[in-house]
């Protein structure tokens, strides 16, 4: 027996239909499924998202100081 896999990304979901009817037109005689997930496709700097997660994980550092104050005196 011989086998083999195909792994795709297809950005146009509504080309899928013709996707599968195209791979089982050339032969495909077992199919596995679909997984499906999003993709963000706008470019954001490096730097950019640094300061957003650096104050992100300033306010919560600030939420649990202020939560476990009653436990430390």
């Amino acid at each position: 027996m011989v086998g083999n896999t195909v792994t795709m990304d297809l950005r146009k979901p509504e080309q899928m239909g013709a996707v599968i009817e195209g791979v089982l037109a050339a032969g495909a005689n077992q199919f596995h499924g679909l997984r499906w997930g999003l993709v963000d496709e706008r470019p954001v700097p490096v730097c950019e998202l640094v300061a957003e997660n650096l104050s992100k994980a300033e306010e919560a550092l600030r939420k649990l100081k202020s939560l476990s104050k009653p436990f430390l005196n």
